[in-house]
């Protein structure tokens, strides 16, 4: 077990807010996108579509009214017989092709979001092409999700190579690989088996489990909890914000600002070390091991933007601080269902004093806010109070 070590040497990482931090995918990496299909699973999302949802080729005569709406016009044909179209088609492809894109269309209009034919026509068309033209994986593929994208890409190209030049257009093949990545995206969560929380990224915009406020400002942000490369610490931190979602307790907007306070939390335990869930191994250096962290904060400089050079502010400080004994607190109360939940024994050695990890001078008061004492004083000598 790794003790702690409560002096911080050598050179710092910058990992926290800093130009150097890669943006990860809004798709959990983890997900297997090539060994996830099940067909119960895809038949059950096609039957999750009203009725008369339920089409292989959509045109003005069978058109639902919220997709006339989504469904942008086109304008198709030649010099002297052109004409403006809305039409979609998902004839010719192996049946649970047909249903995962069907739902992926369906999805999108609920989603709020437009359908361009062209482009969805061209990715029909490119799969056409590779289950009926491609090698033996490209004529077996059942699902949308059977290859990753460059794979259809290349696919895309034997097929064309065998029937000679001309049978497929470069935009096929562009938009055939930008909009599958979307199908794929959206179909990653729908045939993940298992808990939404336990996603090592959360995308309100892929995962419909995800619980929201009727008019979400922010349902197009993705919260990682990648960086959280800590396994105890990442997966228990995603137990309890999914508690906090599902209570009420927090909105969206909190989750994403609650992982970047954890963010700094787990920059601290790269540099020092811990004994595990309860950080340190006697309450004896519980104390220095938490002062540790608060004075990695302190100390910190930004390093990119206007204010380079200069410490976090006040706020900036006490906002990581407040998060982490916060979540301490919330699992040294539910450390019995948080043990069976997540299976990991460590948490059964919180203590008390794991609910009060920093002292209130530790934490900067919130700017504009009288300390608690002025606060008093002014209540005693206000009339008005």
């Amino acid at each position: 077990m790794t003790q702690p070590r409560n002096e911080i040497s050598g050179p710092v990482s910058p990992i926290p807010r800093t130009s150097q931090r890669k943006r990860l995918e809004r798709v959990d990496p983890r997900l297997p996108i090539t060994e996830l299909f099940s067909e119960h699973r895809a038949r059950q999302l096609w039957e999750s579509l009203p009725e008369d949802h339920r089409q292989d080729h959509v045109d003005s005569k069978n058109m639902p009214s919220d997709y006339r709406v989504a469904f942008r016009e086109r304008t198709t044909g030649r010099q002297g017989g052109r004409w403006t179209t809305q039409a979609i088609s998902l004839r010719g492809l192996p049946e649970p092709m047909t249903w995962e894109l069907a739902w992926f269309i369906h999805r999108e209009v609920t989603a709020g979001n437009v359908i361009n034919p062209t482009r969805f026509n061209s990715v029909r068309y490119g799969l056409w092409q590779v289950t009926g033209y491609g090698s033996p994986a490209g004529r077996q593929a059942r699902s949308v999700t059977a290859l990753p994208v460059e794979e259809w890409a290349y696919e895309l190209r034997r097929a064309q190579m065998k029937q000679g030049p001309g049978s497929v257009g470069a935009m096929v093949g562009n938009t055939m690989s930008s909009q599958l990545k979307r199908v794929q995206d959206r179909l990653a969560y729908a045939y993940h088996d298992g808990p939404w929380w336990q996603l090592n990224v959360w995308s309100p915009l892929l995962d419909d489990q995800i619980p929201l406020r009727e008019h979400e400002p922010h349902r197009n942000s993705a919260a990682n909890f990648s960086h959280l490369t800590t396994d105890w610490l990442r997966e228990a931190v995603k137990w309890w914000l999914s508690a906090q979602l599902l209570g009420g307790q927090y909105v969206w907007s909190s989750v994403k600002s609650r992982v970047d306070h954890f963010k700094w939390f787990q920059w601290y335990l790269d540099q020092v070390g811990c004994a595990g869930p309860h950080l340190a191994d006697s309450f004896v250096d519980l104390r220095p091991f938490t002062r540790g962290f608060v004075e990695l904060l302190r100390a910190h400089r930004i390093q990119v933007g206007p204010n380079k050079g200069k410490p976090l502010g006040k706020n900036q400080v006490r906002q990581p601080l407040v998060t982490v004994e916060t979540f301490y607190r919330w699992m040294f109360d539910n450390v019995a269902k948080t043990t069976t939940v997540l299976g990991e024994p460590g948490w059964q050695q919180l203590t008390p004093q794991h609910t009060t990890l920093f002292r209130p001078e530790d934490k900067p008061r919130l700017v504009n806010k009288l300390p608690d004492d002025m606060a008093r004083d002014v209540q005693t000598r206000s009339p008005h109070w």
